[in-house]
């Protein structure tokens, strides 16, 4: 079995722990750029967390990225094209996923989601509690969907986006890249990039 070792930290990084350890694998450290500053739950007060000074990539271990969105995708690649490694996905035992769906390196599944049929996960991308993604739903890279919201069928989510908790999406929509759509908004229609929608039904925040 090998080492899994999460590189940098981040407010999720508890749960990435927490499938770890169901899946029952080996976790090892975290090795993060202020170790000072890594705040775990008292769970896990014994994991070893170190700077990256004193990081060399092994044979024998598995590396999770710590981070989610946007700050995943400032540092995933130089990490990559630096140390020649590849982020692991990290999927929960009681996740629902079909078979025909697919899920991109280093993205992360928590417990309780359905994937339907046909679904594409983008490479880093988060996938909360609880979270439906109905058949045919595109998640480009860095997608952050947080727990509890639903997506209908042959929606497109672009690369970078975050659907807050408990906000659903009906079918045949398209979200733009680098959208924020809120906490319990219902979303009727396609939204534009760069934009952040709240709402039943969404708007665009003036």
């Amino acid at each position: 079995m090998k080492n899994c070792i999460i590189l940098e930290w981040d407010d999720h990084t508890n749960e990435l722990l927490d499938i770890i350890s169901v899946q029952g694998h080996h976790f090892k450290k975290i090795v993060c750029q202020q170790p000072s500053r890594v705040q775990l739950s008292s769970v896990y007060s014994s994991v070893l967390v170190e700077s990256w000074d004193a990081f060399s990539p092994q044979a024998n271990e598995t590396y999770f990225c710590g981070l989610i969105g946007k700050k995943a995708r400032e540092f995933c690649q130089p990490i990559q094209n630096n140390f020649g490694i590849q982020f692991t996905c990290l999927i929960h035992p009681h996740a629902l996923i079909s078979p025909t769906a697919k899920i991109g390196l280093g993205s992360v599944i928590s417990a309780g989601v359905i994937i339907a049929s046909s679904v594409i996960i983008g490479k880093g991308c988060f996938v909360g509690l609880g979270v439906i993604l109905g058949h045919d739903t595109v998640l480009e890279d860095y997608v952050i969907i947080r727990a509890g919201a639903k997506l209908a069928g042959h929606i497109t989510v672009k690369e970078g986006t975050i659907i807050d908790m408990g906000a659903t999406i009906i079918e045949d929509v398209q979200i733009g890249s680098d959208v924020v759509v809120e906490a319990g908004a219902v979303v009727l229609k396609n939204v534009s990039s760069q934009t952040v929608v709240s709402g039943i039904p969404a708007k665009i925040k003036q």
